[in-house]
């Protein structure tokens, strides 16, 4: 079976990137492993199904996280 760094293209050591609409997770090569949408006001968060900057911090931690665990 091959690893999930093969198989998802990744190289670590994985980073998170904080943009004004996004955070990113991003290999040591600059492809993104993933790309959580961010709004800061409550309603438009609520209407378009974003994540408010502290939700999307903890979701890209989780992502970094299991995929470390994966790698390893």
């Amino acid at each position: 079976m091959s690893k999930v760094s093969d198989r998802l293209g990744l190289t670590l050591p994985l980073h998170i990137e904080f943009g004004s609409d996004a955070v990113q997770v991003i290999d040591s090569l600059g492809v993104t492993a993933a790309y959580i949408q961010l709004a800061d006001d409550p309603e438009y968060r609520q209407q378009t199904g974003r994540f408010s900057r502290e939700q999307a911090a903890e979701i890209a931690n989780m992502i970094v996280q299991t995929l470390n665990d994966e790698f390893l």
